[in-house]
């Protein structure tokens, strides 16, 4: 998984990942199942609060579970 290393906004360099989940379905809120709701991971930038990076939970699961993720501990 390549991860951005500079803020495209303000070329800062103060990133910080958060989790959180999106609506992966067509439903309105209020209306929303379990099957339409999708974790995703989000890299932003400190300084200006810039959305740098979205990726979703599944792809991170995927490269946590690779060899290269498991060489790097």
């Amino acid at each position: 998984m390549n991860a951005k290393k500079i803020c495209a906004e303000c070329g800062g360099k103060n990133l910080q990942w958060t989790s959180g989940i999106h609506n992966a379905g067509g439903c309105v809120d209020g209306r929303i199942r379990m099957h339409e709701v999708q974790g995703i991971f989000i890299l932003g930038c400190v300084d200006c609060s810039a959305t740098v990076q979205i990726v979703d939970a599944d792809k991170v699961a995927a490269w946590m579970n690779s060899e290269q993720s498991l060489q790097t501990v």
